[in-house]
């Protein structure tokens, strides 16, 4: 079982990389602001961690959302480390796409 971070975090490492589940069904800014705090917390704790952001839960997005995870990006790159967002529904892909985040966010 994997360590939970907060009521929507799971965290599970994987040798230099951190895979992080997050199990909201909506990715909201000031629900996902808590959490991106905590992640940040996480990576504080490693050095240079490859953060693996498994979306799988989030059937949508808010504006608020997309921005923290532009937010989350900016700052794991400026810890050293690297956001990957994994999971991704398609009809969140798709709005990731829209807005061309894809340009931006590194999603596998």
């Amino acid at each position: 079982m994997s360590p939970l971070l907060s009521d929507l975090l799971h965290v599970e490492s994987v040798g230099a990389v951190a895979v992080v589940t997050y199990t909201g069904d909506v990715l909201a800014g000031d629900e996902f602001q808590a959490a991106g705090e905590q992640l940040l917390d996480l990576l504080l704790e490693t050095d240079g961690y490859e953060l693996h952001l498994d979306l799988a839960a989030v059937t949508r997005a808010t504006a608020g959302g997309l921005g923290r995870l532009v937010a989350l990006r900016r700052e794991v790159q400026a810890m050293g480390g690297h956001l990957v967002l994994c999971g991704v529904r398609p009809a969140v892909a798709e709005l990731l796409r829209l807005t061309r985040l894809t340009d931006v966010l590194d999603i596998r």
